[in-house]
């Protein structure tokens, strides 16, 4: 799943803002060279303040794409620091620096696929079923998220993809039970892509054993493009870097004790 297309630098401008309720919002950036070679699974660093004002932050910020089209990326983004506080604050039409497409991303589906999403892990899913969905031969999409509070998230979730499955811890909002807890109820043997938080995907792969299963990783990272080795994860073929090896890991291959 080695991407071929090469990464750029372009200045993005802030176009749309949406709050989606508890510390969540979805993002949309003019960055047409960006969006034209974006596919699903890849993601963008994101520089919040211009070159010209100040290099505070230094680092950007890793942000899954969360659709590309028309010239926009879309990202989702949850109050995490910082750095995405500065980024949640930013005001229409202001110009940041973007690096992207990076990362290798899903390749098209052979067949059924069942998509499992856990908190804001679900983004990159939504590109993935937006941009596959119409040609695969069938796709699901199951997300979990922790109470109430993520329903306006989910609202906006909803009127992008098809087949969509929701739980919540709580139970508050669809079935009550986690992400995993959802796939294991749904599953019938089609092909897993996901995205989440560690503990999640490990558990996933540990309780769905049988599953061809293909895992987004989600590490700090400071370049983006696979120079300063700071995401590198175990696997059963080495060291292998998040942000130029993956995001999208064949399951099998991580040594998820190690994570």
């Amino acid at each position: 799943m080695q991407s071929e297309i090469e990464f750029c630098d372009e200045g993005a401008i802030l176009s749309a803002k949406e709050p989606l309720g508890d510390g969540l919002a979805h993002l949309t950036f003019q960055a047409p060279r960006i969006a034209k070679a974006a596919r699903p699974g890849q993601f963008v660093m994101l520089y919040p303040l211009s070159e010209a004002r100040s290099c505070d932050p230094l680092l950007g910020r890793p942000m899954a794409i969360a659709g590309a089209s028309g010239g926009a990326v879309e990202i989702c983004l949850s109050l995490a620091g910082r750095g995405t506080e500065i980024i949640h604050s930013l005001p229409i039409g202001v110009s940041c620096r973007m690096r992207g497409p990076l990362g290798s991303g899903f390749s098209a589906p052979q067949g059924k696929i069942m998509l499992v999403g856990g908190g804001i892990g679900v983004a990159p899913l939504v590109f993935v079923s937006a941009f596959y969905g119409p040609s695969a031969p069938s796709m699901r999409f199951v997300m979990g998220v922790p109470h109430r509070g993520w329903e306006s998230f989910v609202n906006w979730v909803g009127r992008r993809v098809q087949a969509l499955h929701v739980w919540s811890d709580d139970g508050s909002i669809g079935e009550k039970g986690s992400a995993v807890d959802a796939a294991c109820a749904l599953y019938s043997g089609e092909e897993i892509w996901t995205c989440g938080p560690v503990a999640m995907l490990r558990s996933l792969v540990r309780r769905i054993s049988c599953a061809r299963i293909y895992a987004s990783l989600e590490r700090r990272m400071a370049c983006g493009y696979g120079g300063c080795h700071g995401c590198v994860v175990p696997t059963a073929n080495g060291p292998k870097r998040v942000c130029r090896d993956g995001p999208v890991f064949d399951a099998e291959e991580v040594c998820w004790d190690e994570l």
